[in-house]
């Protein structure tokens, strides 16, 4: 699928910083300016995402109950990169218990610079956006 081109291969299979900067992933970060800070991250803190997203579910009628009721039901998850193991490896969280979580979970599956400046940690793990890992 790849064809060995380091830019576009999964981000388990890269090596070192400088292939994961070149990966088709990141095409459009200018590294240079992320290094000297003037790059800042412009989407919401993940608190504040979860707050909107519990005021969007809020304003539907969806509840905390509702979410539960998915639980075992349907394929409501997230694709995450676990980096808590090496090598990183593609995950899916769901089995939520209430918005908030769903939220999180949901943000964890979006971090990736700039719109995030670090990783969310969900239940025993340091997650990344799910597009490095899945293949």
């Amino acid at each position: 699928k790849y064809n060995n081109d380091p830019k576009k291969k999964s981000f388990a299979q890269l090596k070192g910083a400088q292939q994961i900067k070149r990966h088709i992933f990141f095409k459009s970060i200018d590294w240079k300016l992320l290094y000297e800070r003037k790059l800042k991250g412009f989407l919401l803190h993940p608190s504040k995402f979860c707050s909107v997203g519990q005021d969007i579910c809020e304003q539907f009628g969806i509840t905390d109950q509702y979410i539960r009721s998915f639980n075992g039901k349907t394929d409501y998850y997230y694709g995450v990169t676990n980096c808590s193991v090496w090598p990183p490896k593609h995950e899916l969280v769901g089995s939520f218990n209430d918005i908030h979580e769903s939220f999180y979970a949901m943000s964890c599956s979006c971090r990736v610079l700039p719109f995030f400046t670090q990783p969310g940690y969900y239940k025993n793990m340091w997650l990344l956006d799910g597009g490095f890992t899945a293949i």
